[in-house]
């Protein structure tokens, strides 16, 4: 803006803005702090060197200026100008000035601090939102808005109607992302009815971007009900992206608890994400909890990986799996069907080894590893996996019979030796 303003012929700089409607074209330019009567029909003061000049044409021959300067005296100085004249400033410019001047400050944000604690003095918190609906710049409401917070008599429902209003009557998804991250940030919220108002307002954002940074600070600062992190979780899953929305779903994860009463919902939208590497990220913190997960959550959170396509990271999965969680028989199926969808050798041998590394070892997990095997083409690879479970697991019975079975199924000698060795040293 001090570019702009230099190039328009004022070297100290400022702020230049212009509205265009029709053959009107009204614009201001101003630079220093513009101190407005408390009836907004006039300037009582600008700060040192400051200036404001507003200028208003219809087509190319009405033009109607006026010039507030703080001169080298310390006084304001008024000039008022007539399709490129000046003409005495009373009383027609005060009076031009007095009818434009409402509208200017209500939607320039001049002395908006000021502003309003003065609306607020006179009418409390709503007088304030009453004003903000009138306000049509998003920039000024958000700042108006802000202003009030910052006076932290907003508590309550008027901090609900508050954040409601915002997301009703802002319309750009950054000054709305903005004000939201500032009540997060600041943890003015205290009731469910607030952070839900929250949600909603988010959910109103179309930028993936702008959305993900609205709720991620709401999800960062302090524990969530089960109700609200419902309502988070859902607003999320209208995030387009599918990196922001695994950005989001993994700090969610990470600073909330996924009880059974959200791991639904977490599933639901985690599973819209297309790309193989952003789902498994999503996925991972639902599992990487150091609490044992119900093995229910668990079964669901594996059938929710059988989305992942990739070899490389459906296995790094599977091993975050085993590595955080118990399988038991509820979780044993969807595991190794997950299991059984990766098609590359040397991944699925990577699962299987992790598998059997676990101390808490039964005979279905051990039969189901050794049946996997029949998926894996490279002896090498298949061999592995079982000498693992000969060196892990006990066979005896039925789970013997598997294990020498696999083992005759190797296509190589050398690696069937090597298994049948491994079990002959037990």
């Amino acid at each position: 803006m001090n570019w702009i303003g230099s190039w328009f012929d004022f070297p100290e700089g400022g702020n230049s803005w212009t509205v265009r409607d029709g053959n009107r074209t009204f614009s201001v330019r101003n630079h220093g702090d513009v101190d407005v009567t408390d009836d907004d029909l006039d300037v009582r003061a600008i700060s040192d060197r400051g200036y404001l000049v507003i200028e208003e044409k219809f087509g190319w021959t009405n033009r109607t200026r006026v010039d507030l300067r703080h001169d080298e005296n310390g006084q304001l100085q008024r000039k008022f100008y007539r399709n490129g004249k000046e003409v005495p400033y009373e009383p027609e410019g005060r009076a031009w000035l007095a009818k434009k001047m409402p509208d200017l400050v209500r939607n320039s944000g001049f002395g908006a601090e000021a502003r309003v604690k003065r609306i607020h003095t006179a009418g409390g918190p709503a007088a304030v939102l009453a004003e903000v609906t009138l306000i049509k710049n998003n920039y000024v409401k958000r700042i108006y808005l802000t202003k009030l917070l910052d006076l932290r008599t907003v508590q309550g429902p008027m901090l609900t109607k508050l954040i409601a209003q915002a997301g009703q009557e802002i319309t750009s998804d950054y000054e709305r992302t903005e004000l939201l991250r500032d009540i997060a940030k600041d943890r003015l919220m205290t009731s469910d009815d607030q952070r839900l108002a929250y949600t909603t307002a988010a959910r109103t954002i179309n930028s993936s971007y702008e959305h993900r940074r609205a709720l991620q600070p709401l999800v960062e600062n302090g524990s969530l009900s089960e109700a609200v992190m419902r309502s988070a979780i859902e607003s999320a899953g209208t995030i387009e992206s599918d990196y922001e929305l695994a950005e989001l779903m993994i700090a969610l994860g990470k600073n909330q608890p996924l009880t059974p009463g959200v791991m639904d919902a977490y599933v639901a939208t985690t599973v819209t994400i297309d790309s193989d590497y952003e789902m498994r990220r999503a996925l991972t913190p639902a599992i990487s909890t150091s609490t044992t997960l119900a093995p229910a959550v668990v079964r669901d959170v594996l059938k929710a990986s059988h989305g992942i396509n990739s070899d490389y990271e459906m296995a790094e999965f599977l091993i975050s799996v085993v590595s955080k969680q118990k399988l038991d028989d509820v979780g044993r199926a969807a595991f190794f069907t997950a299991a059984d969808s990766v098609h590359s050798d040397y991944e699925r041998g990577r699962v299987l080894k992790a598998a059997v590394g676990r101390s808490s070892l039964n005979d279905g997990i051990v039969l189901g590893v050794i049946d996997s095997t029949r998926g894996i083409n490279s002896a090498y690879e298949a061999a592995n996996v079982l000498r693992d479970v000969a060196a892990n697991y006990q066979l005896n019975g039925e789970v013997r019979k598997a294990f020498v079975a696999a083992a005759e199924r190797l296509t190589s000698d050398h690696e069937r030796d090597r298994v049948l060795v491994a079990l002959v040293k037990q």
